[in-house]
């Protein structure tokens, strides 16, 4: 049975647009007193099944894509959707985190678009930067392979150069992509949630994008 805790409920306002980083920040922080041992137990939990499913996905071919593209999101959806039933004072348990397996195949379609236009966006702003800083399209895969390959080596002068553009390259398609995908991050937890009408992989990502018209750039911020 949900439970009630007026501290929490005294700093949720009732416009969304009102959800300021230092807002924010403070509701987080009376969510962890008050869950603090669950949120020990879950992050111990968290570390286990990581850690157990790293080593398994050496031993399983194209073990570290599955673990990126399932396990990861999974627990990472999981762990969010804690926290949101935590905010709403429902007591969730530590077996929340499994609860995107429930809807296995929406969340792994949800998952996978996400972290698609994630990473279309960053490697394609950080080829229009390479561009701009110089780097030709061939000497951009060639040098960043070599640069990948030999990136615990001592660089020279000239390496240095690319090294430098390459870095900031990548940088600004990492801080885009991040930015790109904000609006559209949450999809799985409307998916998750059974008070959310939204069902399809489309519909939830439409949500998800008007729910964070309010605040994305305090979303970028935290």
């Amino acid at each position: 049975m949900p439970t009630s805790n007026n501290n929490l409920d005294d700093k949720l306002p009732q416009n969304p647009k009102h959800y300021s980083i230092v807002n924010s920040m403070s509701l987080g922080w009376d969510v962890l007193k008050n869950n603090y041992w669950s949120f020990v137990l879950l992050g111990a939990l968290l570390f286990i099944l990581m850690s157990t499913v790293s080593v398994a996905s050496k031993f399983v071919p194209f073990g570290d894509p599955l673990l990126s593209a399932i396990v990861g999101p999974f627990l990472l959806y999981g762990m969010w959707w804690w926290g949101v039933l935590a905010i709403r004072c429902e007591s969730p348990s530590i077996g929340t985190i499994f609860t995107p397996f429930d809807k296995f195949w929406l969340i792994i379609r949800i998952g996978f678009l996400v972290m698609l236009t994630q990473w279309t966006v960053t490697l394609f702003v950080a080829f229009l930067f390479a561009l701009v800083g110089g780097i030709s399209t061939e000497a951009f895969f060639a040098q960043a392979t070599e640069y990948l390959s030999r990136k615990n080596e001592i660089l020279s002068l000239g390496e240095l150069k690319f090294s430098t553009t390459f870095s900031l390259a990548l940088s600004a398609g990492l801080f885009v992509g991040v930015v790109v995908i904000i609006p559209i991050m949450f999809a799985g937890i409307v998916a998750m949630d059974t008070q959310e009408p939204a069902s399809g992989v489309i519909a939830c990502i439409r949500r998800s994008w008007k729910l964070t018209s309010g605040g994305r750039f305090s979303l970028i911020i935290l």
